[in-house]
Parts: C-alpha cells; sequence; structure tokens
C-alpha cells in the first residue's frame, strides 16, 4: 500500500520541478522520486550525527506551497532514513536537489530509481544492530549478504 504524504516547497522549486516533469514526459511524483534518489547517488558521503534536523531556509519574497506526493512504503522508508542520517528534512533535500540536480538530470535523461528497501536486526551482547539495504535489486546477493551478516 503506498504511503501518501505531503512535502513543503517553494513556489519558484515547485514550476521547476513542474517544467522539469513536462520536458521528461512523466509526472511530478516520479520526477520527486528521481531527483530524491539522485541526491542520495551523489551525496552519499554526508552522513551527519549528533546534530538537529535542518529545514528550508525561508525566503521573505518566497510563496510557500504544499506538495502531495505518494511514495511506495520502502521508498518513504528511505526518506525517513535519509532524513535521520543527513539531518535534513525531506523538503529540503528535493529544493537541494531540484537546485543542484535537475539540468543534469534532463541532460543525461536519468530515469533510474528502485524502491528496493531492506532492514535486517540482530542482537549482539544485548544490543541490536541493523543493517539497511537501499536499492538492492539482485535477491542472491541480498540473501547471500544477509548470511554473511547473520553469521559475523
Amino acid at each position: 500500500m503506498d504511503i501518501h504524504t505531503t512535502i513543503h516547497i517553494s513556489d519558484h522549486n515547485k514550476l521547476k520541478l513542474e517544467r522539469l516533469a513536462v520536458l521528461l514526459n512523466m509526472n511530478v511524483n516520479h520526477i520527486t522520486c528521481l531527483l530524491i534518489t539522485y541526491y542520495i547517488q551523489k551525496n552519499s558521503k554526508a552522513i551527519k550525527m549528533f546534530s538537529r534536523i535542518r529545514y528550508q531556509k525561508r525566503k521573505n519574497n518566497e510563496k510557500w506551497l504544499r506538495l502531495h506526493v505518494t511514495f511506495s512504503p520502502g521508498f518513504y522508508e528511505k526518506c525517513q532514513d535519509l532524513r535521520k542520517f543527513h539531518k535534513l528534512s525531506i523538503s529540503s533535500i528535493l529544493s537541494k536537489a531540484i537546485e543542484l540536480y535537475s539540468q543534469e538530470i534532463i541532460k543525461n535523461k536519468y530515469d533510474n530509481y528502485f524502491h528496493n528497501y531492506i532492514i535486517f536486526m540482530k542482537i549482539v551482547d544485548d544490543s541490536p544492530q541493523f543493517l539497511i539495504l537501499w536499492n538492492y535489486q539482485e535477491e542472491k546477493k541480498m540473501r547471500k549478504l544477509y548470511e554473511m551478516y547473520e553469521n559475523s
């Protein structure tokens, strides 16, 4: 079952998002997922710890709108992890992705994103440990990785 959520976005960025969707012949929801996924790939080492979540900076001349999006359960969980690991709101991540990667997506015709999301947990010395996999495509490799994790 898909998850419906709301992202706050400036009118300027919403217009860019809509133009990008038209240009690439995709719907806004698909472009939103695409941009967030692209952000993940480009910023995989930007993990921060022990700080607060940062939100978008508001500019006086911008109008703020709500963007209603629908994510698969796996993609929604990925966004929640992304928020936690990067200490940025999803709205902020989307805005950064629009500003930084729109032209790159147009140029490269990037349209590949995966919704796979797997989380494993085991208890070691009374302490839970988690292994989170995003965008894992091959089931055989995933099972092998899980077995290695379980046996470590």
